[in-house]
């Protein structure tokens, strides 16, 4: 070995000594390859997340004597999504729900909402049938048909006659026929859709505490495409008095 070769090989150890502390004084980095994670490549194109916000209102009886009032919910949840088969999605939900008696002129019980609860649950939404509109006279473009059930648990604490903790599960039905209108690539407009939903949806809830017999109504609302992935949801619906459902839905 020549002294330059010596000369070179010395400067070349003493100047990755002189950089070993950098080097080591920060975390290891991730990789960079998709198959080095847990849940790497396409495996998260099944999943979607979500925030939703309800407001409900449904007819029960109550303790004591089971006197009928109405019961208003106002709800925000978070969900998370998973494709078990091409046309249906479980999911599993959790949030909060803030209730309130209205109890009418029966004072001196008080009509304030009762602060937020924990609220846990799951469902699973099936997309039914999506149909083309062949003609080209109509701005609508397809036809589309979904059905949603939701089972919800929930403990809470009221101010009125007796109780003290309520404890119920309600079950929740809808099922809505949607005029989507496909506007993506038009220059005049940023979302890939617009669509137009309508149908029925039914409300049961079981406590020992409380007496319900269901309660049946319509939605309406309208979704927005923003792009293949995001989607805004704007909506009212009406049970026993009316309410509304507002949410945005992100597919990985």
């Amino acid at each position: 070995m020549n002294k330059h070769t010596i000369t070179f090989t010395c400067l070349l150890f003493a100047l990755l000594v002189s950089l070993l502390p950098s080097v080591t004084a920060g975390p290891i980095s991730g990789s960079n390859e998709n198959y080095d994670y847990l849940l790497g490549g396409n495996d998260l194109s099944k999943f979607s997340i979500g925030v939703y916000s309800k407001k409900r209102v449904v007819r029960i009886g109550a303790e004591p004597g089971f006197t009928e009032y109405d019961m208003t919910m106002k709800k925000t949840s978070a969900y998370l999504g998973y494709d078990v088969l091409r046309w249906a999605t479980i999911y599993a939900a959790g949030g909060v729900v803030d209730t309130r008696f209205d109890t009418g002129a029966y004072a001196p019980y008080p009509q304030n909402y009762n602060g937020a609860e924990v609220e846990l649950g799951a469902g699973v939404q099936l997309n039914l049938i999506d149909h083309d509109i062949a003609d080209p006279s109509l701005i609508e473009d397809r036809i589309r048909v979904n059905a949603n059930l939701e089972y919800t648990s929930c403990k809470s604490t009221w101010e009125y006659a007796t109780l003290a903790t309520v404890e119920w599960e309600e079950l929740y039905v809808s099922l809505t026929v949607s005029i989507v209108n496909q506007i993506h690539g038009h220059r005049q407009y940023w979302p890939n859709s617009i669509a137009f939903f309508a149908g029925p949806i039914y409300s049961h809830i079981e406590s020992s505490s409380l007496e319900h017999d269901g309660d049946g109504g319509f939605m309406a609302g309208m979704s927005i495409v923003y792009s293949e992935n995001v989607t805004f949801d704007f909506g009212f619906e009406r049970l026993e008095s009316e309410g509304y459902v507002a949410g945005v839905n992100i597919r990985l």
